[in-house]
Protein backbone atom coordinates (compact mmCIF):
# COMPACT_ATOMS: atom_id res chain seq x y z
CA UNK A 1 0.00 0.00 0.00
CA UNK A 2 1.74 2.93 -1.00
CA UNK A 3 0.53 6.65 -0.90
CA UNK A 4 -1.43 6.78 -3.91
CA UNK A 5 -3.02 3.57 -3.50
CA UNK A 6 -4.14 4.46 0.52
CA UNK A 7 -5.51 8.04 -0.98
CA UNK A 8 -7.71 5.88 -3.29
CA UNK A 9 -8.81 3.56 -0.41
CA UNK A 10 -9.32 6.50 2.01
CA UNK A 11 -11.93 8.22 -0.96
CA UNK A 12 -13.53 4.87 -1.44
CA UNK A 13 -14.35 4.43 2.57
CA UNK A 14 -15.92 7.84 2.60
CA UNK A 15 -18.28 7.29 0.02
CA UNK A 16 -21.15 5.11 1.32
CA UNK A 17 -20.59 1.19 0.50
CA UNK A 18 -22.80 -1.51 0.64
CA UNK A 19 -20.79 -3.64 3.23
CA UNK A 20 -22.73 -6.93 2.60
CA UNK A 21 -21.76 -6.72 -0.95
CA UNK A 22 -17.93 -6.57 -0.44
CA UNK A 23 -17.54 -9.01 2.33
CA UNK A 24 -19.57 -11.74 0.58
CA UNK A 25 -17.53 -11.12 -3.00
CA UNK A 26 -14.12 -11.06 -0.87
CA UNK A 27 -15.18 -13.87 0.53
CA UNK A 28 -15.73 -15.70 -3.48
CA UNK A 29 -12.46 -14.39 -4.51
CA UNK A 30 -10.74 -15.61 -1.12
CA UNK A 31 -9.35 -12.17 -0.08
CA UNK A 32 -11.08 -11.44 2.85
CA UNK A 33 -7.76 -11.88 4.44
CA UNK A 34 -6.14 -9.00 2.72
CA UNK A 35 -9.39 -6.80 2.98
CA UNK A 36 -8.69 -7.03 6.75
CA UNK A 37 -4.96 -6.03 6.75
CA UNK A 38 -5.32 -2.91 4.77
CA UNK A 39 -8.57 -1.71 6.34
CA UNK A 40 -6.73 -2.04 10.18
CA UNK A 41 -4.85 1.03 8.67
CA UNK A 42 -7.81 3.14 7.73
CA UNK A 43 -9.16 5.59 10.09
CA UNK A 44 -11.51 3.60 12.32
CA UNK A 45 -14.79 5.99 11.66
CA UNK A 46 -14.62 4.94 8.16
CA UNK A 47 -15.27 1.47 8.64
CA UNK A 48 -18.26 0.14 10.75
CA UNK A 49 -17.76 -1.79 13.67
CA UNK A 50 -19.18 -4.78 13.14
CA UNK A 51 -17.64 -4.73 9.72
CA UNK A 52 -14.40 -4.44 11.36
CA UNK A 53 -15.56 -7.16 13.88
CA UNK A 54 -16.43 -9.71 11.11
CA UNK A 55 -13.46 -9.41 9.27
CA UNK A 56 -11.12 -9.86 12.34
CA UNK A 57 -13.06 -12.70 13.55
CA UNK A 58 -12.72 -13.97 9.86
CA UNK A 59 -9.02 -13.47 9.61
CA UNK A 60 -8.06 -15.51 13.08
CA UNK A 61 -10.20 -18.44 11.86
CA UNK A 62 -8.53 -17.91 8.55
CA UNK A 63 -4.79 -17.84 10.31
CA UNK A 64 -6.04 -21.33 12.67
CA UNK A 65 -7.09 -23.11 9.90
CA UNK A 66 -3.88 -22.56 8.06
CA UNK A 67 -1.64 -23.32 11.34
CA UNK A 68 -4.08 -26.57 11.19
CA UNK A 69 -3.24 -27.84 8.19
CA UNK A 70 0.63 -26.29 8.20
CA UNK A 71 1.24 -29.08 11.71
CA UNK A 72 -0.72 -32.10 9.32
CA UNK A 73 1.44 -30.47 5.91
CA UNK A 74 4.50 -31.69 8.31
CA UNK A 75 3.22 -34.46 9.64
CA UNK A 76 2.41 -36.00 5.96
CA UNK A 77 5.76 -35.00 4.95
CA UNK A 78 7.46 -36.77 8.08
CA UNK A 79 5.77 -39.61 7.49
CA UNK A 80 6.53 -39.90 3.91
CA UNK A 81 10.25 -39.67 4.68
CA UNK A 82 10.11 -42.14 6.90
CA UNK A 83 8.64 -44.46 4.29
CA UNK A 84 11.24 -43.16 1.47
CA UNK A 85 8.71 -41.22 -0.68
CA UNK A 86 10.46 -38.03 -2.03
CA UNK A 87 7.97 -35.37 -1.58
CA UNK A 88 7.26 -31.46 -2.58
CA UNK A 89 4.74 -29.58 -0.88
CA UNK A 90 3.41 -25.97 -2.98
CA UNK A 91 1.13 -23.94 -3.10
CA UNK A 92 -0.75 -23.56 -0.29
CA UNK A 93 1.16 -22.72 3.06
CA UNK A 94 4.62 -22.47 1.29
CA UNK A 95 3.04 -20.06 -1.35
CA UNK A 96 1.65 -18.11 1.66
CA UNK A 97 4.86 -17.72 3.12
CA UNK A 98 6.49 -17.38 0.20
CA UNK A 99 4.89 -14.79 -1.64
CA UNK A 100 3.16 -13.27 1.49
CA UNK A 101 5.51 -13.68 4.18
CA UNK A 102 2.69 -14.46 6.78
CA UNK A 103 0.78 -17.62 6.74
CA UNK A 104 -2.78 -16.03 7.66
CA UNK A 105 -2.82 -13.41 4.78
CA UNK A 106 -3.74 -16.33 1.81
CA UNK A 107 -6.34 -18.72 2.17
CA UNK A 108 -5.74 -22.16 1.61
CA UNK A 109 -8.25 -25.22 1.58
CA UNK A 110 -6.43 -27.79 0.41
CA UNK A 111 -2.45 -29.51 0.34
CA UNK A 112 -0.92 -30.04 -2.61
CA UNK A 113 1.77 -32.64 -2.66
CA UNK A 114 4.44 -33.47 -5.47
CA UNK A 115 5.67 -36.88 -5.54
CA UNK A 116 7.70 -38.97 -8.21
CA UNK A 117 4.87 -40.77 -10.26
CA UNK A 118 5.74 -44.39 -9.34
CA UNK A 119 5.53 -43.17 -5.59
CA UNK A 120 1.61 -42.04 -5.92
CA UNK A 121 0.01 -45.38 -4.96
CA UNK A 122 2.31 -46.19 -1.88
CA UNK A 123 1.76 -42.72 -1.11
CA UNK A 124 -1.80 -42.85 -1.44
CA UNK A 125 -1.54 -45.76 1.15
CA UNK A 126 0.64 -44.25 3.57
CA UNK A 127 -2.29 -41.58 3.74
CA UNK A 128 -5.30 -43.97 4.25
CA UNK A 129 -3.06 -45.67 6.92
CA UNK A 130 -3.20 -42.48 8.41
CA UNK A 131 -7.03 -41.64 7.85
CA UNK A 132 -7.44 -40.54 4.75
CA UNK A 133 -9.62 -41.65 2.19
CA UNK A 134 -9.64 -41.01 -1.99
CA UNK A 135 -12.47 -38.90 -2.63
CA UNK A 136 -12.96 -41.50 -5.86
CA UNK A 137 -13.70 -44.52 -5.84
CA UNK A 138 -11.36 -46.70 -7.81
CA UNK A 139 -10.63 -50.14 -7.88
CA UNK A 140 -6.40 -51.14 -8.50
CA UNK A 141 -6.90 -51.18 -12.20
CA UNK A 142 -8.35 -47.55 -12.37
CA UNK A 143 -5.91 -46.17 -9.91
CA UNK A 144 -3.12 -46.92 -12.64
CA UNK A 145 -5.39 -45.70 -14.94
CA UNK A 146 -5.89 -42.54 -13.41
CA UNK A 147 -1.69 -42.78 -13.07
CA UNK A 148 -1.24 -42.82 -16.42
CA UNK A 149 -4.12 -40.46 -17.74
CA UNK A 150 -4.39 -37.75 -15.52
CA UNK A 151 -1.78 -35.27 -12.75
CA UNK A 152 -3.56 -35.73 -9.59
CA UNK A 153 -5.12 -38.06 -6.87
CA UNK A 154 -7.35 -36.34 -4.05
CA UNK A 155 -8.27 -37.61 -0.76
CA UNK A 156 -9.67 -35.76 2.45
CA UNK A 157 -10.47 -36.85 5.54
CA UNK A 158 -13.56 -36.75 8.18
CA UNK A 159 -12.48 -33.09 9.52
CA UNK A 160 -12.03 -31.62 6.00
CA UNK A 161 -8.33 -31.99 5.48
CA UNK A 162 -7.89 -32.12 1.70
CA UNK A 163 -5.03 -33.60 -0.20
CA UNK A 164 -3.62 -33.36 -3.42
CA UNK A 165 -1.20 -35.82 -4.85
CA UNK A 166 0.56 -34.67 -7.87
CA UNK A 167 2.93 -36.21 -10.36
CA UNK A 168 2.58 -33.69 -13.10
CA UNK A 169 1.74 -29.68 -11.85
CA UNK A 170 -0.93 -28.97 -14.03
CA UNK A 171 -3.12 -31.18 -16.70
CA UNK A 172 -1.88 -32.00 -19.97
CA UNK A 173 -4.15 -30.50 -21.79
CA UNK A 174 -3.75 -27.21 -20.29
CA UNK A 175 0.31 -27.17 -21.02
CA UNK A 176 3.32 -29.58 -21.69
CA UNK A 177 4.63 -29.39 -18.14
CA UNK A 178 8.37 -29.43 -17.90
CA UNK A 179 9.57 -32.89 -17.21
CA UNK A 180 8.51 -34.32 -13.61
CA UNK A 181 12.52 -35.29 -13.15
CA UNK A 182 13.47 -31.47 -13.50
CA UNK A 183 10.74 -30.35 -10.72
CA UNK A 184 14.09 -31.94 -8.45
CA UNK A 185 16.70 -30.27 -9.51
CA UNK A 186 16.58 -27.01 -7.18
CA UNK A 187 14.23 -26.68 -4.80
CA UNK A 188 13.55 -23.30 -2.47
CA UNK A 189 13.51 -23.88 1.42
CA UNK A 190 10.72 -22.08 3.13
CA UNK A 191 9.99 -22.11 6.75
CA UNK A 192 7.09 -23.59 7.82
CA UNK A 193 5.71 -23.81 11.11
CA UNK A 194 9.53 -23.72 12.55
CA UNK A 195 10.69 -26.48 10.19
CA UNK A 196 12.57 -25.70 7.20
CA UNK A 197 10.61 -27.79 4.34
CA UNK A 198 11.66 -27.47 0.49
CA UNK A 199 9.00 -26.39 -2.16
CA UNK A 200 9.46 -25.45 -5.97
CA UNK A 201 11.53 -22.52 -6.63
CA UNK A 202 9.26 -19.46 -7.81
CA UNK A 203 10.98 -20.05 -11.28
CA UNK A 204 8.82 -23.41 -11.56
CA UNK A 205 6.03 -22.08 -9.16
CA UNK A 206 5.27 -18.44 -10.97
CA UNK A 207 4.64 -20.51 -14.76
CA UNK A 208 2.58 -22.49 -12.67
CA UNK A 209 0.03 -20.06 -11.68
CA UNK A 210 -0.44 -18.71 -14.54
CA UNK A 211 -1.17 -22.06 -16.03
CA UNK A 212 -3.63 -22.90 -12.75
CA UNK A 213 -5.71 -19.23 -13.44
CA UNK A 214 -6.28 -20.09 -17.19
CA UNK A 215 -7.52 -23.29 -16.42
CA UNK A 216 -10.07 -21.73 -14.38
CA UNK A 217 -10.62 -18.69 -16.33
CA UNK A 218 -8.68 -16.66 -13.53
CA UNK A 219 -12.36 -16.50 -12.53
CA UNK A 220 -11.29 -15.36 -8.46
CA UNK A 221 -8.84 -12.45 -7.51
CA UNK A 222 -6.97 -14.64 -4.78
CA UNK A 223 -5.10 -16.48 -8.03
CA UNK A 224 -4.23 -12.85 -9.22
CA UNK A 225 -3.13 -12.12 -6.18
CA UNK A 226 -0.87 -14.98 -5.61
CA UNK A 227 1.34 -13.53 -8.95
CA UNK A 228 1.20 -10.42 -7.85
CA UNK A 229 2.38 -11.16 -4.44
CA UNK A 230 5.14 -13.48 -5.37
CA UNK A 231 6.73 -11.36 -8.29
CA UNK A 232 6.95 -8.79 -5.66
CA UNK A 233 8.41 -10.76 -2.93
CA UNK A 234 10.83 -11.87 -5.60
CA UNK A 235 12.71 -9.10 -7.46
CA UNK A 236 15.51 -11.31 -8.07
CA UNK A 237 13.29 -14.20 -10.70
CA UNK A 238 15.51 -15.27 -13.65
CA UNK A 239 12.93 -13.93 -15.91
CA UNK A 240 15.33 -14.93 -19.28
CA UNK A 241 14.89 -18.63 -17.79
CA UNK A 242 10.88 -18.10 -17.02
CA UNK A 243 10.58 -17.17 -20.34
CA UNK A 244 12.76 -19.63 -22.01
CA UNK A 245 10.69 -22.58 -20.30
CA UNK A 246 7.11 -20.72 -20.93
CA UNK A 247 8.13 -21.29 -24.58
CA UNK A 248 9.00 -24.45 -24.65
CA UNK A 249 6.10 -26.04 -22.73
CA UNK A 250 4.31 -23.54 -25.08
CA UNK A 251 2.59 -21.40 -22.03
CA UNK A 252 3.68 -17.99 -22.90
CA UNK A 253 1.02 -17.10 -23.52
CA UNK A 254 -0.41 -17.85 -20.11
CA UNK A 255 2.60 -16.38 -18.45
CA UNK A 256 1.84 -13.05 -20.08
CA UNK A 257 -1.87 -13.71 -19.69
CA UNK A 258 -1.03 -13.59 -15.36
CA UNK A 259 1.59 -11.10 -15.41
CA UNK A 260 -0.70 -8.40 -17.25
CA UNK A 261 -3.37 -9.24 -14.67
CA UNK A 262 -1.90 -8.84 -11.87
CA UNK A 263 0.08 -5.39 -13.49
CA UNK A 264 -3.53 -3.96 -14.54
CA UNK A 265 -5.74 -4.65 -11.54
CA UNK A 266 -2.40 -4.71 -8.32
CA UNK A 267 0.03 -2.26 -9.94
CA UNK A 268 2.42 -5.48 -10.02
CA UNK A 269 5.62 -5.02 -11.73
CA UNK A 270 6.14 -6.94 -15.07
CA UNK A 271 9.97 -7.56 -16.71
CA UNK A 272 10.26 -6.12 -20.03
CA UNK A 273 10.82 -9.78 -21.21
CA UNK A 274 7.32 -9.79 -20.96
CA UNK A 275 5.64 -6.59 -20.84
CA UNK A 276 6.07 -6.15 -25.01
CA UNK A 277 4.39 -9.42 -25.57
CA UNK A 278 1.62 -8.57 -23.14
CA UNK A 279 1.22 -5.10 -24.40
CA UNK A 280 0.94 -5.81 -28.52
CA UNK A 281 -0.68 -9.60 -28.27
CA UNK A 282 -4.05 -8.83 -29.41
CA UNK A 283 -5.69 -11.97 -27.99
CA UNK A 284 -3.95 -11.41 -24.32
CA UNK A 285 -5.87 -7.77 -24.51
CA UNK A 286 -9.30 -9.30 -25.31
CA UNK A 287 -8.44 -11.99 -22.52
CA UNK A 288 -7.60 -9.47 -20.15
CA UNK A 289 -10.65 -7.36 -20.77
CA UNK A 290 -12.80 -10.27 -20.45
CA UNK A 291 -11.31 -11.57 -16.78
CA UNK A 292 -12.17 -8.10 -15.87
CA UNK A 293 -15.70 -7.72 -16.83
CA UNK A 294 -16.33 -11.49 -15.31
CA UNK A 295 -14.13 -11.36 -11.88
CA UNK A 296 -17.47 -8.94 -10.27
CA UNK A 297 -20.55 -10.39 -12.65
CA UNK A 298 -23.01 -11.73 -10.42
CA UNK A 299 -22.80 -15.72 -11.32
CA UNK A 300 -23.56 -18.59 -9.12
CA UNK A 301 -20.28 -20.64 -9.61
CA UNK A 302 -17.54 -21.24 -12.18
CA UNK A 303 -18.05 -21.12 -15.55
CA UNK A 304 -19.12 -24.34 -17.18
CA UNK A 305 -17.11 -26.63 -19.49
CA UNK A 306 -17.81 -24.83 -23.05
CA UNK A 307 -16.80 -21.43 -21.87
CA UNK A 308 -13.46 -23.37 -20.21
CA UNK A 309 -12.86 -24.63 -23.89
CA UNK A 310 -13.39 -21.86 -25.93
CA UNK A 311 -11.32 -19.48 -23.07
CA UNK A 312 -8.38 -22.85 -23.09
CA UNK A 313 -8.48 -22.54 -27.31
CA UNK A 314 -7.70 -19.04 -27.27
CA UNK A 315 -4.97 -19.39 -24.49
CA UNK A 316 -3.05 -21.42 -26.83
CA UNK A 317 -1.59 -19.00 -29.37
CA UNK A 318 -0.56 -21.87 -31.94
CA UNK A 319 -2.55 -24.29 -33.97
CA UNK A 320 -0.54 -26.92 -33.07
CA UNK A 321 -1.08 -26.29 -29.75
CA UNK A 322 -4.65 -25.73 -29.88
CA UNK A 323 -5.43 -29.25 -31.82
CA UNK A 324 -2.94 -31.05 -29.08
CA UNK A 325 -5.87 -29.11 -26.43
CA UNK A 326 -9.07 -30.90 -28.34
CA UNK A 327 -7.39 -33.88 -29.00
CA UNK A 328 -6.42 -34.47 -25.01
CA UNK A 329 -9.47 -32.81 -23.91
CA UNK A 330 -11.46 -35.33 -25.42
CA UNK A 331 -9.26 -38.37 -25.09
CA UNK A 332 -7.75 -37.68 -21.58
CA UNK A 333 -9.47 -40.54 -19.22
CA UNK A 334 -11.07 -38.72 -16.30
CA UNK A 335 -11.90 -39.84 -12.42
CA UNK A 336 -15.76 -39.64 -13.80
CA UNK A 337 -15.06 -41.97 -16.84
CA UNK A 338 -13.23 -44.48 -14.31
CA UNK A 339 -15.96 -44.54 -11.69
CA UNK A 340 -18.81 -44.49 -14.00
CA UNK A 341 -17.38 -47.89 -16.22
CA UNK A 342 -15.39 -49.81 -14.18
CA UNK A 343 -13.32 -52.05 -16.22
CA UNK A 344 -10.71 -55.27 -16.08
CA UNK A 345 -7.30 -54.25 -16.74
CA UNK A 346 -7.14 -56.36 -19.98
CA UNK A 347 -10.08 -53.91 -21.16
CA UNK A 348 -8.71 -50.88 -20.21
CA UNK A 349 -8.07 -49.77 -23.54
CA UNK A 350 -12.11 -49.30 -23.86
CA UNK A 351 -11.94 -46.60 -21.74
CA UNK A 352 -11.04 -44.09 -24.47
CA UNK A 353 -13.87 -44.80 -27.18
CA UNK A 354 -16.22 -45.28 -24.19
CA UNK A 355 -14.71 -41.38 -23.42
CA UNK A 356 -16.15 -39.86 -26.31
CA UNK A 357 -19.35 -41.69 -26.80
CA UNK A 358 -19.93 -40.37 -23.33
CA UNK A 359 -18.86 -37.24 -24.18
CA UNK A 360 -20.97 -37.51 -27.38
CA UNK A 361 -24.27 -38.11 -25.32
CA UNK A 362 -23.75 -35.15 -23.34
CA UNK A 363 -23.32 -32.73 -26.15
CA UNK A 364 -26.63 -34.31 -27.84
CA UNK A 365 -28.80 -34.01 -24.65
CA UNK A 366 -27.35 -30.64 -24.30
CA UNK A 367 -28.59 -29.52 -27.67
CA UNK A 368 -31.67 -30.89 -26.97
CA UNK A 369 -33.10 -29.59 -23.69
Amino acid sequence: MDAVTTARLQGLLERPLDWEYILTVGRWHGVLPLVHRHLLEAPPSLVPQVVGERLRLGFEQTQRRNLYLSLHLGAILKRFAAEGIAAIPYKGPTLAVMAYGRLGLREFLDLDILVKKDDVLRAKDVLVAEGYRPVSRLRKAEERALVESQHAYVLDRPDGIVVELHWEISPRYVSRSPEPERFWERLSPVVLTGTTVHTLPPEVLLPSLCEHGAKHIWGRLAWICDIGELVQARPDLDWPRIVSEARRTGSERMLALGLRLANDLLGAPMPEAVRRYAETDAAILLLVSEVRMALFRNRSGLPGLLEQARFHLRVHEQWRQRLRYCWLALTTVTVEDLEQRPLPRALSFLHYPMRLIRLAGGAFRHRHH
